[in-house]
């Protein structure tokens, strides 16, 4: 096999399973919107389910994300304002670590795929109730050991017009992380 074979099959695997701190950066960089397509948990706020979430980049950095985050709520859009996120690596992967403005808790998203070309990449979601993740972060201790209540899963999307997003290897990943349990947060017709 030659030179140029081997560079294709050796790039196509990392960019497959990357899920590095330098993929998590290049996923959260653009000027894009990044729309959540779905979740495989519930996200209700008064009893309503919470649609159209969308993180607007105000500046990334290696330590620091920060966002405008936004949702709908029975049509009507809420902004909470500029989230600002710390960036780092748990067990090799590009971790963000953010406090919920509306509940308190410290949630620690876990990159699991990134895909450059689809620009497309999937999340787990942790949420620590009590024990701050980013304490059990500093310490060392692997996703596994931490005290968390539940672990959750999203595939995001940079879109920036209908009828853009389309990628089989972000749902794979998704439907192999996560479960065939979905709850579709985005549409072209209500979100854009």
């Amino acid at each position: 096999m030659g030179a140029l074979p081997l560079f294709l099959v050796f790039g196509l695997v990392v960019n497959l399973h990357g899920a590095s701190l330098d993929d998590l950066i290049e996923a959260l960089d653009t000027r894009s919107p990044v729309w959540q397509l779905r979740r495989n948990y519930e996200n209700e706020q008064g009893g309503k389910k919470r649609m159209c979430v969308r993180w607007q980049k105000q500046n990334v950095t290696k330590e620091e994300y920060q966002y405008d985050y936004s949702y709908k709520i029975d049509n009507q859009y809420v902004d909470k304002g500029i989230i600002n996120a710390t960036l780092g690596t748990v067990n090799q992967s590009g971790v963000i670590n953010v406090t919920d403005i509306d509940s308190g808790h410290t949630i620690l998203y876990t990159l699991k795929l990134w895909n450059q070309t689809s620009k497309c990449f999937v999340l787990t979601r942790e949420v620590s109730v009590g024990k701050s993740v980013e304490e059990s972060v500093s310490v060392g201790e692997s996703v596994e050991k931490r005290s968390t209540e539940m672990v959750e899963c999203e595939v995001h999307a940079w879109l920036s017009k209908p009828g853009q997003y389309s990628s089989t290897l972000c749902e794979k990943e998704y439907n192999e992380t996560c479960g065939n349990i979905k709850f579709e947060t985005f549409s072209d017709h209500d979100c854009m």
